[in-house]
C-alpha cells in the first residue's frame, strides 16, 4: 500500500475534470473519493497480515467487491453521489494496482502467498519508482490543500475549509478559492 499515490492520483484527476468542466459533478464528495481510493488496502492488507495466506490484494481488490459495496452504500444511504464518489476512488485504486488485481475472482482463486510488512517497508525505502511517486504525490497533495486554502489561511488548518473541501459540491468550492 502506497497511500499517497492512491489518494493523490484520483483526486488530481477529479480536479482536472472540475477545472476543465468536462463532467457535471453536482454533489461529488471528495471524502468518499479519498476513502474509496485507499479502502481496498485498508481491508486486504490487515487480513493478509493476520491470516498470512493470501496476498495483500485479496477480495477487496476485486471488481465484484467494488460493485457490491457501491450498491450496498447506495441502498443504505439512498445517495447516489456517495456511491459514485466511493466507486470512482476504488476504480482508480484497482487501475493503479494492475497487473496484480484479481479481476476474475471468484472464478479464479486468489493468489496464495505471504504478504510481509518487512517486504513492504523494504520496497518503499529502496524502490526508486515508489519513492518518486510518493514524493510527487505528497507535493501534489500539499499543493491541493494550499490551493483550497485548507492550510495556512490565517491559521495552520482551516477546519471550515476542510469541511467544505471534503463534503461539499465542487461548485461551492469555487467560492472557497476566491
Amino acid at each position: 500500500m502506497f497511500p499517497l499515490f492512491h489518494i493523490f492520483f484520483p483526486l488530481f484527476v477529479l480536479e482536472l475534470i472540475i477545472s476543465f468542466k468536462k463532467i457535471k459533478l453536482e454533489k461529488f464528495q471528495r471524502f468518499w473519493l479519498i476513502l474509496g481510493s485507499i479502502l481496498p488496502d485498508l481491508i486486504d492488507k490487515p487480513i493478509s497480515l493476520i491470516t498470512k495466506t493470501i496476498s495483500g490484494r485479496g477480495i477487496a481488490h476485486t471488481p465484484i467487491f467494488l460493485i457490491s459495496l457501491c450498491l450496498l452504500i447506495l441502498f443504505l444511504t439512498r445517495n447516489k453521489w456517495i456511491s459514485i464518489s466511493l466507486g470512482f476512488g476504488m476504480c482508480f485504486h484497482l487501475l493503479l494496482d494492475i497487473p496484480a488485481v484479481p479481476w476474475f475472482w471468484p472464478f479464479f482463486p486468489l493468489e496464495n502467498y505471504e504478504f510481509g510488512l518487512d517486504s513492504w517497508i523494504y520496497t518503499i525505502l529502496h524502490d526508486p519508482s515508489i519513492i518518486s511517486t510518493e514524493i510527487i504525490s505528497l507535493v501534489g497533495l500539499i499543493g491541493i490543500v494550499i490551493y483550497y486554502k485548507i492550510l495556512f489561511k490565517g491559521k495552520l488548518i482551516n477546519w471550515q475549509n476542510v469541511n467544505i473541501f471534503l463534503f461539499r459540491s465542487p461548485k461551492i468550492i469555487k467560492n472557497l478559492k476566491s
